[in-house]
């Protein structure tokens, strides 16, 4: 947590205050640092995915080597990068680590780059810029809320699957959290996902409760239909319904081929979350018109294609400072 902090302090501070804001390498920066802290969460993630279902602290006793129970160093905790240096073996009693942790940590640093690409960087969320042409800040910040929204739930989403296919139990608690942030983000902008529209998202938790029931019914390895509503729920609501489609689209053809596939091999190869998590990022990076996640019926639809990046970057560097452009 403290590794988390300091990269996402001193990168803020970096980008604030040595580049630009507007600069033609602005996006590109902001991209690396956001990366990072991405690779930071999947260094987290891994601490979770190891200790709660096994009911342990997350917080204490600090990251250690199972064998030698040796405290790992700061240097020797950079995601991905320790892993490479120490060839993946601890450097007190050299036993393997496993390259499932830095598989993690790019697995999410890469989640987290490309929502950044298609929610921010496509999507014009650049305040300063938005200052100037564009969104306005506000709809910027809703951006950048709908991003920390959906990069929560797939990184939530992955340590479910993760510890689905180690074979254990999944803590229904692991979704608490999401929950909160999604409640946090009605209560500070309910436009985002369709907050603002009630019966939007009635019928949001609806499809994802009904495709909960039938899940829980048709999958091989089911987690349980209490399990099912917490998932599914949890996903509508982040989502909005007409992403929720594509979810319930892909979830079903999922439980179908896992069906037929148990039928001829008499198991599964795939865990039944995964199929929830491609939807989902199926769905997110689907674009469905930004009307459902962001803009009331009165506003102009707005492009969320990726190629919509370098005519930001255009735009950015004519825009040497927002007090420049104030006067």
């Amino acid at each position: 947590m403290a590794l988390i902090a300091s990269i996402a302090g001193g990168g803020g501070l970096l980008l604030g205050q040595v580049f630009q804001p507007t600069g033609p390498w602005a996006p590109w920066l902001l991209g690396l640092w956001v990366t990072a802290i991405g690779a930071c969460i999947g260094s987290f993630l891994n601490v979770v995915i190891y200790r709660v279902p096994a009911g342990l602290s997350i917080v204490r006793p600090a990251s250690r080597c199972p064998r030698c129970l040796h405290p790992i160093r700061g240097f020797d905790n950079v995601p991905i990068l320790s892993w490479l240096v120490l060839r993946g073996r601890c450097r007190d009693c050299g036993a393997a680590i496993s390259a499932r942790y830095p598989l993690v940590e790019a697995a999410v640093a890469s989640l987290f780059a490309i929502l950044f690409a298609v929610e921010i960087v496509a999507g014009h969320a650049d305040i300063w810029v938005a200052l100037a042409e564009g969104p306005s800040v506000v709809q910027a910040a809703e951006r950048w809320c709908l991003f920390a929204l959906h990069s929560w739930l797939l990184t939530t989403l992955l340590a479910a699957v993760i510890i689905e296919s180690d074979r254990q139990r999944i803590p229904l608690r692991l979704f608490a959290p999401l929950l909160l942030v999604r409640v946090l983000t009605l209560a500070i902008f309910p436009r985002v996902a369709g907050g603002d529209d009630p019966l939007a998202l009635l019928g949001a938790s609806a499809l994802g409760g009904t495709l909960a029931w039938l899940s829980h019914r048709t999958a091989v390895r089911s987690i349980g239909l209490r399990g099912w509503m917490v998932v599914l729920v949890a996903v509508a609501l982040a989502v909005g319904w007409q992403s929720m489609l594509i979810v319930t689209f892909v979830v079903a053809g999922g439980l179908a081929f896992a069906r037929i596939e148990y039928h001829w091999r008499s198991r599964s190869s795939l865990p039944v979350l995964a199929w929830v998590f491609a939807g989902t990022l199926a769905a997110i990076l689907g674009r469905v018109p930004v009307r459902g996640y962001l803009e009331s019926p009165r506003q102009p639809q707005t492009s969320l294609h990726v190629f919509d990046a370098a005519a930001h970057c255009q735009r950015a560097s004519s825009v040497s400072s927002p007090l420049e452009y104030s006067r």
